[in-house]
């Protein structure tokens, strides 16, 4: 079955699930345009919600990725090079114990 014909049975399957509710049920009219006019209500502000919600995400993650670039990036190179200076500096001393530990065990 393709995915053309699925889509057209669903919604036929809505439509006639929708007709049958409006048909079968006991309320009048006025009652169900009242139920469907808080429902449409209700979703148009909980769409507008949502689309604020995401909005605020998208300016947060704005944010963290610039709080990355300002702080990060530069303290990691700032360790990077800490780090490179330590090596250095601890070379010699190193390679010094590494030969006394030579000479220990011949």
């Amino acid at each position: 079955m393709s995915k053309h014909t699925f889509g057209h049975g669903l919604l036929l399957g809505a439509v006639l699930g929708t007709a049958y509710v409006f048909l079968t049920s006991k309320k009048t009219g006025p009652q169900r345009q009242h139920e469907v006019n808080n429902y449409v209500n209700d979703l148009t502000s909980e769409t507008k919600s949502a689309a604020k919600n995401v909005k605020e995400f998208q300016k947060a993650l704005k944010n963290l990725k610039n709080e990355i670039e300002l702080t990060l990036k530069p303290t990691v190179s700032s360790i990077q090079h800490d780090l490179t200076e330590f090596q250095i500096d601890t070379e010699p001393r190193l390679n010094r114990i590494k030969s006394m530990t030579d000479k220990f065990q011949e």
